[in-house]
This record gives structure tokens, sequence and C-alpha cells, in this order.
């Protein structure tokens, strides 16, 4: 199991704040790493505290106010599909309609970490 030590420090939360997340934050975990997405260590903080907030308001059912759909126009094909697979899957689980604003604002971080790759 991966430590997510990280977060729980930059975030400032309890171990049972932690406890709360772990589950979801594994499958994150094994999807990105199934998926060979890589975070560098400043953009990973980044992704994984956007989807901790994912998780909060997919626990609550609140709804992302929506973004302009233009940034979409923005995002690599790849990169939007991916990340739609991630929180489609994470939206069912919840019973939530996945909304494309939460994928257009998560895919700018997959999108990052597959742009660094390549450098």
């Amino acid at each position: 199991m991966t430590s997510f030590d990280f977060l729980k420090d930059s975030m400032s939360l309890t171990n049972e704040q932690m406890m709360a997340y772990d589950h979801d934050l594994q499958f994150i975990l094994d999807y990105v790493t199934t998926h060979q997405i890589k975070f560098q260590d400043h953009f990973k903080l980044g992704f994984y505290s956007h989807m901790i907030g994912f998780i909060d308001r997919l626990k609550t059912k609140e709804i992302l106010d929506p973004v302009d759909p233009s940034i979409k126009d923005d995002i690599e094909q790849k990169a939007y599909d991916l990340t739609y697979d991630l929180v489609d899957s994470m939206s069912k689980k919840y019973g939530i309609k996945t909304y494309d604003s939460e994928v257009i604002l998560a895919s700018i971080h997959i999108q990052t970490a597959l742009s660094m790759e390549e450098i």
C-alpha cells in the first residue's frame, strides 16, 4: 500500500480523515499507475489535492459550478479520455452523474503529467 503522507501533511489531515479517503485514493493510484501516468512531486500534490476535493464533492453530492467549455479545446483528447474514465468510474461508485466540469479540471492535471513525460 502506498503512503499518502505527502498529502496528509500538506493538507493537514488527521489519520481518521485519511482513512476516509484511503479506498478512493488507492483506486486513483491504481488507475494512474495502470495507465502509466507519472506525476512529478509538486504536480502529484496538486493532482491528489484536487482529487480529495472531488471525493468530497462526490460524498456530499455537491455539483461543481460549470467551467467555460472552451477550456476543453486546450486539452488533448488522450488526457481528456483518461480523465473521463477515472472520473466516471468514481462518479458511478457514488451514484452521481459525471459532470464535464469535473473531467475538464482534473484533465488539466493529467495532461500536465503526460506533457512532462515527453520532456
